[in-house]
């Protein structure tokens, strides 16, 4: 996967549950970026709040997931049909 540089999964020791924003800080001094030039791509809203309260540079929300258009709508600055569409926001 070309597009991404780190992965945090649930049962990772480092993870702290989303909506908190400890995982994409952690990312984000890991590699050594601001979150501000992430992109957090998600189909819940825990995602995209966790997204919002790190400052991530855009909250994507994927519809191909759990998540309804009207439910992520609010926490997205994105929303896409299938995360197939995401390399079009680059």
């Amino acid at each position: 996967v070309a597009l991404v540089d780190e992965i945090v999964c649930g049962d990772d020791a480092s993870n702290v549950p989303k909506p908190a924003p400890d995982n994409i800080l952690n990312i984000c001094k890991k590699l050594g970026v601001l979150p501000i030039q992430t992109i957090m791509i998600g189909d819940t809203n825990a995602d995209l709040k966790m997204a919002l309260a790190s400052n991530a540079g855009l909250s994507v929300a994927v519809l191909s997931g759990v998540g309804s258009r009207q439910d992520l709508s609010p926490n997205a600055h994105v929303i896409l049909n299938s995360i197939d569409e995401v390399e079009s926001l680059l």
